[in-house]
Parts: structure tokens; C-alpha cells; sequence
């Protein structure tokens, strides 16, 4: 408990790699501190980051974690949101896994060229693209494993919390060129960003929201799709 009591969180004023932890501690009800960090500060605290990166974790006994998706199933585990059975656990993984894969994709789409080029190839990855394969395969995969607006089994898990994060960041008019629309074309998708939207401590956490960045609204209006 006192572990659980002192944990502070190191991320960028948005939601980014940071948020799916946020809501991990959130929904589990841990006490943590969310420290907000500039992107001006960043190249002063970089060399005090346990790899070089953001998000990371310091725990009352001193130590860090930080990496993402160690970070993340670090809170979901404390916060009972990843599964004890391996398999569903490595279901989970899966989908956290392959979001990622999709980020870097659409944030790597159109590096260099000019902007409106760049919106058309950002549009077209996700359309018909790479990316639109992905999320082919996401909306597959909650269709087989999922049940009843969850992404793996019938409880949320870091995968539903996952898809929630990754897929409102994709649309939420952070990345150039992405339709905000996009995913209406994925009903098990959304299904799962409302689920997640709609849990009461996700509802608590986007009141209590002291930013006034417009890309907190879109997180807190997904509970209304």
C-alpha cells in the first residue's frame, strides 16, 4: 500500500503513451502523483529519465520503471486490469503491442514531404493502408475475443484500456491528416473506447482534468459515441 500510495508518473501535458497508466491507476483507485513535464523542460530532465524517455514510474522504495508498456501493465497489475491466466494476459499484450505498431506507423507516414502530401499519405494509411490493415485485425480480434463491449473477455483489461488511449489519440486531431471520423467504420472498436469512456473512475479522471488543451474534451466525450 504505501508502494501503491507514492507512485509518481512522469509524462507530457497530453494523453499520448502516458494516459493508458493514468487511467490504469484511475480505474484500480491508487494514489499517485501525475507530474505534468513541458516539452521545454524535457531536454533538462532527460538525463535524470530511466531510459532516456517518457513516461516512467519512480515507487516510494526508490526504484523506477521506464518503459511504456512496462509502465502500463506495471499499474494495471497493481490495478487488477491485467489477467492472471497467461493466455488472456497474452491476449492483452497482443493488442497493446499492435496499437503501438499503429502509432509509429501513422506518426512515421509522410515524414519529410510536403504538408499537403502529407496529409493525403497520412489519409491513405489509414484508409487503405498499413494501418487500415491493423485495424482490420483489431476489430477482428475483439469480434473473437472479446464479449460485450470489451476487447478480451467480459472485464476491462490493459487492452481495452489500450485501445481506448491509442485509438481516441489517432482521431482526436493530434496527428495531421487522420479523419476524425475514422473510426466509426470499426463498431467493436468504439464499442470498447465507449466502455472504457464510460467507466465511472474514466468519468472522474477526465472532471478532475486541470489542462485546458482541447484534446482533453475528445478523451472525455468518447462515454457520448
Amino acid at each position: 500500500r504505501r508502494m501503491e500510495g507514492k507512485i509518481k508518473l512522469t509524462y507530457f501535458e497530453i494523453p499520448g503513451r502516458g494516459e493508458p497508466i493514468r487511467l490504469a491507476l484511475w480505474i484500480g483507485k491508487k494514489e499517485f502523483k501525475d507530474v505534468h513535464v513541458q516539452f521545454s523542460e524535457w531536454s533538462k530532465l532527460k538525463p535524470n529519465a530511466p531510459w532516456g524517455t517518457l513516461p516512467f514510474l519512480e515507487l516510494a522504495n526508490g526504484k523506477s520503471i521506464g518503459q511504456t508498456r512496462s509502465c502500463t501493465r506495471f499499474a494495471c497489475k497493481l490495478a487488477g486490469l491485467y489477467p492472471e491466466d497467461p493466455y488472456q494476459a497474452a491476449l492483452c499484450d497482443d493488442i497493446f503491442d499492435i496499437l503501438e505498431d499503429l502509432q509509429k506507423i501513422v506518426n512515421d507516414t509522410g515524414k519529410g514531404m510536403e504538408k499537403e502530401d502529407k496529409l493525403k499519405a497520412r489519409k491513405e494509411v489509414v484508409t487503405s493502408g498499413k494501418a487500415a490493415d491493423i485495424l482490420k485485425k483489431i476489430e477482428a480480434s475483439i469480434s473473437e475475443n472479446g464479449k460485450d463491449g470489451h476487447a478480451v473477455g467480459d472485464k476491462v483489461t490493459m487492452a481495452d484500456i489500450a485501445i481506448f488511449c491509442y485509438g481516441t489519440m489517432l482521431v482526436c486531431g493530434f496527428f495531421d491528416g487522420i479523419p476524425k471520423d475514422l473510426l466509426n467504420s470499426y463498431p467493436k472498436l468504439n464499442a470498447v473506447r465507449k466502455t472504457v469512456g464510460s467507466h465511472p473512475q474514466v468519468i472522474a479522471r477526465y472532471e478532475a482534468e486541470k489542462s485546458e488543451k482541447p484534446i482533453w474534451k475528445v478523451f472525455s466525450s468518447v462515454k457520448d459515441l
